[in-house]
């Protein structure tokens, strides 16, 4: 694995990217990690032998579209997979710019069915910015012959970066309570980062043909007040 091109990462300083990073590199296979927390390229070692080259997202479009290719990136040989662990405009921008990728692994959102009759107008506005983003994924993919899977993902968390339990359990911390609104009934699906970013790298270590798409949820349906009293008793 580790003679294969690296597997290109977006969003590799978020919590999906990260655990996405561990998980590559546990198996032995080079990875390529783009954020713009960046500030220079760096390469680090892993313990199983693989390693990780880190750039700025336009430090390594520089590189790739020199076709001289510093040897920094040389050594790990051009993307063939991408991993976008960021929003799905991320898979957009480096399917243009990354000629040599032959397979794509990408988050979306389980939102474009749940809040594609949304009342805000807001969140209807970006729900129709993200199928627009799937659509051209997949017809662009269909044109150049790119495996593409797309990944709907319900509520994530499990790192304390996400905006959701996290929050609830920063708030109950603080506070000692969590006020509801009315019964709380509504469903939720969290699904913990770490099962999904095992997950695509697995897709990725696959033959992909074609395209596809599938929703994620993880193992339990919750009503929220349910969620917020697991969040609860998890923190004693």
């Amino acid at each position: 694995m580790r003679d294969a091109p690296a597997v290109l990462v977006t969003g590799a300083t978020a919590q999906v990217g990260l655990h996405t990073l561990r998980d590559l590199l546990n198996t032995g296979i080079n990875a390529v990690a783009l954020s713009r927390k960046v500030a220079s390229s760096e390469q680090i070692s892993h313990r199983s032998g693989a390693r990780v080259a880190w750039y700025h997202p336009e430090q390594f479009s520089a590189l790739i579209s020199s076709n001289t290719m510093a040897q920094a990136a040389a050594d790990f040989g051009k993307p063939e997979c991408l991993l976008s662990a960021g929003p799905i405009e991320l898979a957009e921008v480096w399917l243009d710019r990354c000629a040599s990728l032959q397979r794509i692994v990408c988050l979306s959102t389980s939102s474009v069915f749940s809040k594609a009759s949304s009342a805000d107008p807001v969140e209807r506005e970006q729900i129709e910015k993200i199928l627009l983003s799937e659509e051209r994924l997949v017809s662009t993919c269909s044109s150049r012959d790119i495996g593409l899977v797309i990944l709907r993902p319900t509520l994530i968390y499990g790192c304390g970066q996400d905006a959701n339990i996290s929050r609830i359990a920063i708030f109950i911390n603080r506070f000692g309570f969590v006020p509801l609104a009315g019964e709380a009934r509504g469903l939720r699906q969290p699904v913990h980062v770490a099962d999904l970013a095992g997950l695509m790298v697995k897709i990725s270590l696959t033959t992909i043909s074609g395209q596809s798409s599938f929703e994620v949820g993880g193992g339990n349906t919750l009503t929220y007040r349910d969620m917020v009293a697991r969040i609860f008793s998890a923190l004693g």
